[in-house]
């Protein structure tokens, strides 16, 4: 199976959120706004992190990141804002892989932690997510999967404070040099 990921741009937001309505159809919880999620989708691919994983030039997976404060502190993380992978391309989780590597990559790029919602409540198997764990190197802690900007995983209580001043963080024009 040939896949390819890309940086997603504004322009792809129609074709995302069509992609998006089979994810809300597994999991939404509440209504479908076409004109917010379709806002939401063009604001993530502008100011945030999208990415599209295409068979033939098709979308078959897509994760849109964005930053976000804590409550409790003055610094940031990057946070899941959708991700999602078509039923038919979960298996082996390679679709998925190439997601979380762009993730990784973001948090070595932007130096913030990027933190998905464990991927077992998008109907991923435990054994599928074992996979991709084992495959990418990354380890869930709990029900989230952190990525650290160095490198494979990181827990909370662990991770060391930065001042706000780091002159090496960059705030977030996520989607600038991020992606292959």
């Amino acid at each position: 199976m040939n896949l390819s990921i890309r940086a997603a741009l504004a322009a792809d937001a129609p074709d995302i959120l069509e992609f998006l309505r089979a994810m809300h159809a597994e999991v939404g919880q509440a209504p479908l706004s076409d004109v917010k999620a379709l806002n939401t989708i063009v604001q993530v691919c502008m100011s945030g992190a999208a990415f599209v994983v295409e068979r033939d030039g098709e979308i078959v997976a897509s994760m849109g990141l964005a930053p976000i404060d804590y409550w409790y502190s003055h610094d940031s993380f990057i946070g899941e804002v959708w991700l999602y992978v078509a039923p038919a391309f979960r298996a082996g989780g390679l679709a998925l892989g190439m997601l979380l590597n762009e993730a990784r990559e973001l948090a070595k790029a932007t130096m913030m932690t990027v933190m998905v919602d464990h991927y077992r409540a998008r109907g991923a198997r435990p054994a599928e997510l074992s996979i991709v764990a084992d495959r990418f190197n990354i380890r869930p802690q709990g029900q989230i999967l952190m990525l650290s900007p160095q490198g494979g995983h990181c827990a909370c209580a662990s991770r060391p404070s930065r001042p706000r001043s780091r002159p090496t963080r960059r705030r977030v024009g996520l989607n600038s040099g991020c992606s292959r």
